[in-house]
């Protein structure tokens, strides 16, 4: 009897140890599923067209929250919800950091936000939204979470840094805010990624881990501007508040909160294609809407007919005085059509400088 209870004794430790490793293996699947949402940089083929999804994740439990985003021409309407005791709760988390140490910008300052997990839920429910929605086409999820954060509008009044929850519940947030909540976002995608954090210029920006055939801004990492529209990897020049850290040095803060350790290609790609579309029309071109991109397409076309319409004039003016009444109708015609151009040019860029005022970068 003792020698039968021994051995039902270790068949059920037996047991037990496999169904231990069966549930670790569950695990690391699960693990796994999750971090193979990371992708390489895609490059779009030229010419861009304009496209319109909804991406809708509401269920009814709570504050539904919309978010419209772009990602070259390609606009996203981003519906979830965030229920309203979880903020609140939130809200009222203590956010006690000491800037006054006299040791400069330390991890531990900043690990109060980037390791708060009340947003894990919110979070994956946004990256799972994106990555699943048909309307991404072959776009990668590094520049549509880029875009999306990219897409919050600038608050001038903010003061201490919030916490995830609070940045998506008010819709708003500075650098600080959205460079914690896109790293944040990265990093549950599966991506490695840290905080770049300007002292002096009294910024916070986002790091991005890339292959080693790729040029990195430091320790491996390229640069991402989370205050609005500007190319993954460009540093501003100038930021509403006349910022400016080409020239500073930044330090690290390093986020990892999901072991997240891939390591995107593809930059050098995106780069010249970059490079390529600027080229075509102007130096702005990512830095502004959809809206804004459009009319930069359109001044190029009516600058290209202004240019022969100009060629054409300088033409007939040399022969205004030996040509015929209706040749002197065709000159005065084509001296409209300029003038018509010339003040349709004007509207363009009024209404371009009225989407651009509303990016923090100038």
């Amino acid at each position: 009897m003792i020698i039968f209870f021994f051995k039902f004794s270790k068949y059920l430790f037996i047991m037990k140890r496999i169904l231990k490793i069966f549930l670790l293996v569950i695990i690391v699947n699960l693990f796994s599923c999750q971090t193979s949402r990371v992708e390489d940089f895609f490059v779009p083929e030229l010419p861009i067209q304009e496209e319109y999804f909804n991406i809708n994740q509401s269920e009814g439990y709570g504050e539904e929250l919309e978010f419209n985003f772009t990602l070259f021409k390609t606009t996203y309407n981003l519906t979830f919800e965030i229920e309203k005791n979880l903020y609140e709760e939130v809200n009222q988390k203590s956010k006690n950091i000491q800037y006054d140490s006299g040791m400069g910008m330390r991890q531990d300052q900043y690990d109060t936000f980037v390791y708060d997990d009340y947003d894990v839920d919110i979070l994956n429910t946004i990256i799972n939204a994106i990555s699943e929605s048909e309307g991404r086409k072959s776009y990668d999820l590094a520049q549509l979470i880029v875009a999306f954060v990219q897409s919050i509008p600038y608050d001038n009044n903010a003061n201490d840094p919030k916490f995830t929850i609070e940045t998506l519940f008010n819709k708003t947030g500075d650098c600080d805010d959205k460079s914690i909540l896109l790293a944040k976002l990265l990093s549950y995608a599966g991506y490695e990624t840290c905080l770049f954090i300007y002292e002096v210029g009294q910024h916070m920006a986002v790091g991005l881990k890339v292959d080693e055939s790729t040029d990195s801004y430091k320790d491996g990492y390229i640069f991402i501007e989370a205050t609005g529209y500007n190319p993954i990897g460009n540093i501003p020049e100038k930021f509403a508040d006349n910022v400016d850290i080409r020239n500073e040095d930044p330090k690290i803060i390093e986020v990892d909160i999901a072991d997240s350790f891939h390591a995107i290609s593809g930059y050098d790609e995106l780069e010249n294609f970059y490079s390529i579309v600027k080229n075509k029309y102007g130096d702005y071109y990512f830095n502004t809407t959809v809206e804004g991109r459009i009319i930069l397409e359109d001044v190029k076309e009516i600058k290209e007919e202004m240019a022969q319409v100009e060629s054409d004039i300088k033409s007939k003016r040399n022969n205004l005085d030996r040509t015929s009444e209706s040749e002197i109708n065709e000159f005065n015609k084509l001296v409209g059509q300029y003038n018509d151009n010339v003040a349709l040019l004007n509207v363009k860029y009024n209404r371009l400088n009225e989407i651009n005022s509303k990016n923090y970068i100038k």
